[in-house]
């Protein structure tokens, strides 16, 4: 089983991109989100990354939005902070509870402040305003969090944007309008991992973490038929190569070495 589950929705529909810039729109978003984080760490103190799934990203063309549940246990404060590339960052951010009310309380340049008052899913959305780019979004949280450095997020992200810009070369594609990437801080020997509702016919899984390809191992499983694809790695990143559509797939990183990682996921199709 899956230490850490969470759902992400997928639009079957969604298109798809070989753009050049977005390697570099992926660096410089999630480098974006290391520097907020330390700075608003240097603002409050104490802060950490939500325990579970804490970094999302994805492809939003003008009007376009991703959404991702989150499964809250323990009510708390949470940052959600925004990374884009540019000095016009047009998203909006919602996080709505289970009745549908929105939770965010607070709006500034770091992103949003939502308080979960109560356990249950909490649903995130970003929408594109502007021009299309590559969103990054960080949870954090002054309560109960995972303490890693924040700088880790550069890596992690560095290791996607190579897999990303070499999968251009096999026909790969950025999927746009829903989310692409998801992560997490992992202790070791632990799962991190989320079930998909990819309905694409080829696709490719991208991971990447700050200790490198051989610290994790990532694998697919098809709950149907229960056969596992386990990734191969090249220098920088490790990849899962799909050519099937399958519902619900089962996406895990385990952590195999002996030192907490913070690992990213990407699809590509």
């Amino acid at each position: 089983m899956l230490a850490v589950i969470a759902s992400a929705f997928l639009a079957s529909s969604s298109l798809q991109s070989q753009d050049p810039t977005i390697p570099s729109q992926i660096t410089e978003a999630y480098g974006k989100l290391a520097k907020k984080a330390t700075a608003l760490k240097a603002e409050v103190g104490d802060l950490a990354f939500r325990k579970g799934a804490c970094l999302l990203g994805g492809l939003l063309k003008q009007g376009g939005q991703y959404t991702f549940v989150v499964q809250i246990n323990e009510p708390s404060a949470y940052s959600v902070l925004t990374g884009v590339p540019g000095n016009a960052p047009n998203v909006e951010l919602t996080v709505k509870d289970a009745s549908g009310k929105n939770t965010v309380t607070l709006t500034d340049d770091y992103g949003s402040l939502f308080e979960a008052k109560a356990a249950g899913k909490y649903t995130i959305t970003a929408s594109n305003k502007g021009a299309e780019t590559f969103v990054a979004l960080a949870l954090v949280t002054q309560s109960g969090g995972m303490t890693h450095p924040f700088t880790a997020i550069n890596a992690a992200a560095a290791s996607v944007a190579a897999g990303v810009k070499e999968s251009y070369q096999y026909g790969y594609g950025v999927p746009s309008n829903q989310l692409m990437a998801l992560g997490a801080v992992v202790e070791p020997g632990g799962n991190s991992g989320h079930f998909t509702t990819y309905n694409f016919p080829k696709w490719l899984m991208l991971a990447g973490a700050d200790a490198g390809p051989k610290s994790f191992q990532l694998t697919v499983t098809d709950p149907g038929t229960k056969q596992s694809v386990t990734a191969s790695s090249e220098k920088a990143y490790s990849f899962c190569e799909i050519d099937h559509a399958i519902t619900n797939a089962a996406v895990s990183t385990k952590n195999t070495g002996s030192k907490q990682i913070m690992y990213l996921q990407a699809v590509m199709r």
